[in-house]
């Protein structure tokens, strides 16, 4: 799980879908006011393909919270942060979206906690003041403060499922360990050259589980590289 960044109407991709959907939410919310629970009935807007990709170009096309680029094997869902259920009034709210696996969709459900310690907006919150990666383990923080916060968003959106664990430890043993290891044995300066924009390329954020390629390659190559 990475920090997330809104996109806005003057995106020159994504602007103008950006602005169709607030047009859509100042009409719900003037024909329903807010919150009603017949909101309901606009459902069909937040679904709209040009919202997918304008929030999948927040995510990088990965998942807002357990970072898996997941499209291969399924089309993955605009998400409401804040439950519709709870939020009818934030129904086509675009800066209450984002896009996940279908996987976290359906574990975070309509889950919301209103006692201050509630579930990461990525796009509001610093993940890593919550959770850290330590091999293909996601982990709470051991800051007291914020432990609980880090405690429910893994246990409710089930972010170390076996699926999970399984591809992130893959990843570190048969492509993050291999890079590592050409890094620091190459014999010549290309060789190391093309091992370090590889490690570069892998903590990128558009990269899939880069949080836990950072927490694995700040162990083992200058933190320059990264």
């Amino acid at each position: 799980m990475i920090k997330l960044h809104k996109l806005n109407v003057d995106d020159p991709i994504h602007g103008s879908s950006i602005e169709w959907l607030q047009s859509r939410n100042e009409k719900l919310i003037t024909e329903l006011g807010a919150p009603r629970p017949d909101a309901g009935r606009y459902e069909n807007n937040y679904r709209d393909p040009r919202v997918k990709c304008a929030v999948m170009a927040e995510t990088h096309d990965k998942c807002a919270y357990c970072e898996s680029k997941s499209t291969a094997n399924a089309p993955g869902d605009v998400e409401h942060i804040l439950p519709k259920a709870g939020h009818p009034e934030r129904l086509l709210d675009y800066h209450n979206f984002t896009f996940v696996c279908s996987w976290c969709n359906i574990c975070k459900g309509n889950k919301e906690y209103v006692d201050g310690n509630g579930l990461l907006n990525p796009y509001i919150d610093e993940p890593n003041q919550y959770v850290f990666a330590a091999g293909p383990m996601l982990l709470p923080s051991t800051d007291h403060a914020n432990a609980l916060r880090g405690i429910r968003m893994i246990d409710d959106l089930k972010l170390d499922r076996t699926p999970l664990l399984e591809q992130r430890a893959e990843r570190l043993k048969e492509k993050w360990s291999v890079m590592a290891r050409e890094y620091h044995n190459a014999g010549t300066d290309p060789i190391r050259n093309l091992a370090a924009h590889q490690i570069k390329a892998a903590v990128a954020p558009d990269s899939e589980y880069s949080m836990f390629a950072l927490s694995f390659f700040e162990l083992l190559v200058p933190r320059a590289l990264l």
